[in-house]
């Protein structure tokens, strides 16, 4: 069996998911495309993730799509985001994840947010 998850996801499976993450459904696409290697969030949205962690990725509305590896955890200004992190969460610029981000938590510059990276482990069906 361990055999078969190693030539289906290229990984060994890391045991049960110490977590999980929501994502909306536009986020969730990004990630099953490879299009977001990057979430940012409000630091008081959710449970706070460690590096290593392994984590259940879930749409808003409930079911799991995935399996996520936390690869960095970080906090930041939202003012401080770069478009090159913006990219990595799947918009084009930091100005339009700002936007987002302020139609779904009121998101005001001086905000800290928190950034985690991750790792896509395997897909559910």
């Amino acid at each position: 069996i361990m055999g078969f998850r190693l030539a289906l996801s290229g990984e060994l499976p890391r045991g049960r998911p110490q977590g999980e993450m929501t994502f909306t459904l536009e986020e969730g696409d990004r990630i099953l495309r490879n299009a977001a290697t990057l979430a940012v969030r409000p630091v008081d949205f959710g449970p706070s993730h460690s590096v290593g962690e392994h984590v259940r990725a879930r749409y808003e509305t409930g079911p799991e799509f995935g399996r996520l590896l936390i690869v960095d955890a970080s906090r930041a200004f939202l003012a401080d985001l770069a478009d090159e992190d913006a990219q990595r969460a799947g918009y084009r610029t930091a100005a339009e994840l700002l936007e987002a981000g302020r139609s779904r938590w009121a998101w005001k510059p001086e905000d800290v947010v928190s950034i985690v990276r991750f790792r896509r482990l395997g897909v559910r069906g």
